[in-house]
């Protein structure tokens, strides 16, 4: 089962011109997610992810786009390959509260909740 904070991997243009992605889910009920980059592009407003706690990602460094969601289907989800850890879920949290404003504030509120949520699941 996908769950908040899962790293997948998509097939079949998830984003326009792009065959394949690595996305991370950021509200599992709607199926939203970010995409994952090998660049950090300020017009992606991109937070940053390690390949030490993800070895399965090629470079050292990833970045997670926060600019805009995108929803995937699950016909296009080829694996799941990892999860965002505790602290690297607080970590997009702030940087959605403080630095993105690109998605729309219910949007934000959805996202923002969902990843609480999987936080609070460290707790138990």
């Amino acid at each position: 089962m996908i769950d908040t904070g899962d790293i997948i991997h998509l097939k079949g243009n998830p984003v326009p011109n792009i065959e394949t992605k690595w996305v991370v889910v950021v509200a599992k009920e709607q199926k939203w997610c970010f995409c994952i980059n090998t660049e950090n592009r300020l017009m992606y407003n991109c937070t940053e992810l390690k390949k030490k706690s993800h070895p399965f990602l090629k470079n050292e460094k990833h970045y997670i786009a926060c600019k805009d969601v995108i929803e995937y289907k699950e016909d296009n989800v080829t694996g799941k390959y990892g999860s965002l850890n505790k602290d690297e879920l607080l970590a997009l949290m702030s940087h959605i509260i403080n630095n993105v404003k690109t998605i729309n504030q219910n949007k934000k509120l959805i996202i923002l909740k969902s990843l609480q949520e999987k936080v609070d699941e460290f707790s138990l």
